[in-house]
């Protein structure tokens, strides 16, 4: 297995963004204005600023390099 930490960090962040892309509609639904981390193809955390989402994963004991952060914006009725 290989362990260089850019190849790990950069696995991290293509199956964690192939998730939130192929999950966005669902997500909106449930994250709508909030922030998500996302680790092997789950949501772990959700919170409302970037800075109460990555106190909890610190305090999970959580790495940021090993979770995907994002922002899931408001449903918009055009």
């Amino acid at each position: 297995m290989n362990k260089d930490p850019i190849l790990q960090e950069f696995k991290v962040f293509e199956k964690g963004s192939s998730f939130i892309s192929n999950n966005f509609k669902k997500l909106q639904e449930q994250f709508a204005d909030k922030y998500i981390a996302v680790e092997d193809g789950k949501v772990i955390a959700s919170a409302v600023s970037f800075d109460q989402l990555t106190k909890e994963l610190q305090a999970n004991n959580k790495q940021l390099n090993e979770v995907i952060i994002d922002f899931i914006p408001l449903l918009m009725n055009l």
